[in-house]
């Protein structure tokens, strides 16, 4: 294979080595920021170099359909400004199918694919790739990678894997260490200390604002780091893949914890009962600003539960009295202020309902999983950090924040039946 360039000016040394590898399987365990989904681009002039004068079919999957938009489709195909195209303009001018999620140009077809998402799976397994890129790979099912890079073997096409490690996904630590001694694989793991894109001092200083296990993974791309001093003991049996055969929900609420920005985002957890067990099912997690935008989303996670507004009560940070009254009067959405006991009592009764059975749908909720690895004690200060507790938040709300006596005073009571409540004090 002759690459386009043998070394990329201002890339680091790691992925230079991996770009002109001559291995078919190469895996990137980098830090946050590292350059791991950066290489995709080169990646794939250099598959169709590979195969002068035959059409490419290249494969990009993630977690979910979610960061295929916000990794792939925000950041590589849609323009990063009016005068600056993206890189999928600058190499590949052609048509990007958002519905179909296929990106097409002369001699080359790019299926883009969330491999938790239901519809996913028949849609890459049929075509045989010449290149098979896994991005977040630690945030993979043990059988989705199987599942993305099984076609490739007809072709000996090359598969690109990159992650940084993930707390909840201790499988792929172990396998991670299997392919570092595998002769057709090469494997590079680069540490934000070498990478010279953060300075020493704010390296430092972030490792001084989370827990060391989350820095180690998060900056160091430390495989063996394990999560230590977590606020909730979630069972493996509290962590489902899919609701229960037989399940039809009862009733339904919800919790709403409000937040504007990138890293105080607002979330918002969707709750079903059936008989005496309780399933988180769905979530929207992402900065909200105005009733509108929060009655849009709540919404639209309702819909495609086929909930009707009406039938699901809400309860929101009391703290948001105006939003409350907003979702209540202008939206018609059954929000009621939630009661807030203090944290580490909402994190005790909280405990007490996941060792009586509170379970998650793990693909369908994806950052209240993200959270659940990451919500851990300050030791210092004896108190739950005040980070990575978005979604928690919204649980504690939706689950723990009914009082009877508030309830029934409460406008939202209006729109819900009475046995939509649950009493939990």
């Amino acid at each position: 294979m002759e690459p386009i360039i043998r070394k990329i000016s201002g890339w680091t040394p790691s992925q230079n080595k991996i770009l002109f590898s001559d291995k078919r399987f190469r895996q990137f365990v980098a830090h946050t920021r590292g350059g791991k989904t950066a290489l995709i681009p080169p990646l794939i002039a250099q598959t169709q170099l590979r195969y002068p004068g035959e059409h490419i079919f290249v494969l990009i999957c993630l977690p979910d359909e979610r960061m295929i938009n916000r990794v792939i489709v925000e950041q590589y195909i849609k323009r990063l400004s009016p005068n600056k195209p993206s890189w999928w303009e600058w190499w590949m001018p052609g048509v990007y199918n958002d519905s179909k999620r296929i990106y097409k140009a002369e001699g080359i077809t790019i299926f883009l694919a969330g491999l938790h998402g239901r519809d996913q799976i028949n849609k890459i397994e049929g075509i045989a790739y010449h290149l098979a890129i896994i991005d977040e790979c630690f945030q993979c099912r043990e059988d989705d990678l199987s599942v993305a890079i099984s076609r490739t073997f007809e072709r000996k096409g090359i598969c690109y894997f990159c992650s940084t490690p993930y707390e909840r996904c201790s499988w792929m630590a172990e396998w991670t260490a299997s392919t570092g001694r595998a002769d057709n694989w090469e494997l590079v793991e680069l540490s934000a200390y070498d990478s010279l894109l953060f300075s020493k001092e704010d390296i430092d200083e972030m490792r001084d604002t989370m827990p060391d296990w989350l820095f180690r993974m998060r900056f160091l791309a430390d495989t063996n780091a394990r999560p230590e001093g977590l606020c909730l003991n979630w069972k493996s049996e509290n962590i489902l893949k899919e609701r229960p055969g037989g399940w039809k929900a009862s009733e339904y609420f919800a919790g709403l914890d409000i937040g504007s920005t990138k890293h105080h985002p607002a979330a918002f957890l969707l709750f079903e009962r059936f008989h005496n067990k309780t399933i988180i099912v769905d979530e929207y997690y992402g900065a909200l600003t105005g009733s509108q935008a929060y009655a849009d989303k709540i919404k639209e996670v309702l819909l495609r539960n086929q909930v009707k507004p009406e039938n699901c009560p809400i309860g929101v940070d009391n703290s948001a009295k105006h939003l409350i009254h907003d979702l209540q009067t202008y939206h018609q959405l059954a929000a009621y202020s939630a009661h807030k006991p203090k944290v580490l009592d909402g994190v005790q009764a909280l405990q007490e309902q996941i060792n009586q059975g509170l379970c998650y749908l793990q693909y369908d909720c994806p950052d209240l999983h993200l959270e659940i690895g990451r919500y851990s004690m300050d030791e210092e200060k004896g108190q739950p950090r005040d980070c990575y507790n978005h979604a928690i938040d919204a649980c504690r709300y939706g689950l723990l924040g009914r009082k009877k006596a508030e309830i029934e005073s409460h406008a939202a009571y209006s729109f819900g039946k009475r046995e939509n409540f649950i009493d939990t004090y």
